[in-house]
């Protein structure tokens, strides 16, 4: 089962005793500079990291995990205090292989698919998802360490490109249902002079994340899903029978909204407009991603002038600044139209009106 082909990569002054047990390819590294591990990384299998300090094992593993390349790629210490930030501690060689072996299976499926990869390339929080995706076999979750006065999320840590935001992150995950708790404890921490309990909890990744790493779906424009959300194929049902009804009955009218996304798009933008289209929608209203970048929603007993109001709003709606430090609305990251039910005519195939209007 097992192949002695693998190469793992020694990364510091790992000692000798470690390395003779390894029967395996070695790749050594022991005075590796930060941004020159990821030009060394062909054919790596695994790395076993040593460093002096803390901050110098945080900042090499740090470095793994924010390339495309490496980022999942099973990383082992050989001391106990620094486990908390890499796959697991080394103890065996035998154990290393079944870790390699198991994780490859999980990851290999991934690496052929370019929306994946690009994703992953431009986007930490993708990467940690897809990390935790690959990890869930071996039970491993997003864990919270207890200092004296405080606590944290290494993981976190060591994936987050912005590390004053990372625990907003990680509610907004729980609340999109990404995450759930896996364990939970309270804790005293000292706040502004006294103690208050809080709840600190474990996490792990839901069946929902991984759907949408296993069905090639990006992570942005999935935080769409959670809002009044139907599957394509029961929309596209529902347009045909709310379209019949109105060809019998007039007063059955309604209105569609067509969200497309353009090339130059940002997450926290995507996800500024999904929280914009949750506050102006209705409980009846319906919403569907047919593609990447394609949104329908679908608005019941709406007028062709009320449905422009609706449109209006979201085109209106406010978005991060982008990198010129400008202030943008939603009709600057996506295409945004609306479409009147008794404009459209007698709907037979709902999937083929829809991509025919998606070209207007």
């Amino acid at each position: 089962m097992f192949s002695n082909d693998y190469t793992v990569a020694l990364i510091g002054e790992v000692p000798e005793s470690i390395r003779q047990q390894l029967d395996c390819q070695i790749a050594s590294f022991p005075n590796m500079q930060e941004n020159e591990i990821h030009l060394s990384y062909n054919g790596i299998d695994a790395v076993i990291v040593t460093a002096d300090d803390e901050k110098s094992l945080v900042r090499i593993v740090s470095d793994i995990r924010s390339n495309v390349d490496t980022y999942l790629l099973p990383v082992f210490c050989i001391d106990n205090e620094y486990e908390k930030y890499v796959d697991k501690k080394y103890t065996d060689f035998k154990s290393l292989k079944e870790y390699i072996s198991l994780t490859k299976h999980e990851f290999m499926p991934l690496e052929s698919q370019e929306h994946l990869k690009t994703r992953a390339q431009r986007e930490w929080r993708f990467r940690l998802l897809t990390y935790l995706f690959t990890r869930k076999i071996h039970n491993q979750s997003l864990n919270v360490f207890i200092d004296k006065e405080t606590f944290r999320y290494p993981l976190i840590e060591i994936f987050s490109e912005e590390k004053n935001h990372s625990l907003d992150w990680l509610t907004e995950l729980e609340s999109s249902n990404f995450i759930e708790v896996k364990n939970q404890s309270y804790k005293e921490v000292l706040k502004e002079g006294s103690l208050e309990e809080i709840k600190i909890c474990d996490y792990q990744i839901t069946d929902q994340a991984e759907h949408f790493i296993r069905t090639n779906v990006d992570y942005a424009l999935s935080v769409f899903d959670n809002i009044n959300y139907v599957i394509p194929d029961f929309f596209y049902t529902l347009l045909e029978w709310n379209s019949n009804m109105q060809y019998r009955n007039k007063e059955f009218y309604f209105s569609l909204i067509h969200i497309t996304f353009l090339k130059d798009w940002d997450v926290k933008q995507i996800d500024d407009l999904a929280k914009g289209v949750k506050n102006i929608l209705r409980k009846t209203d319906l919403l569907t991603r047919v593609s990447e970048k394609d949104i329908w929603i679908w608005l019941p007993n709406t007028s062709k002038e009320n449905s422009i109001i609706v449109l209006d709003r979201i085109k209106n709606i406010k978005i991060s600044k982008n990198i010129y430090d400008e202030d943008i609305h939603a009709s600057d990251i996506a295409k945004i139209k609306s479409f009147f039910s008794i404009d459209l005519g007698k709907i037979d195939n709902a999937e083929q009106k829809i991509k025919e209007i998606s070209f207007n």
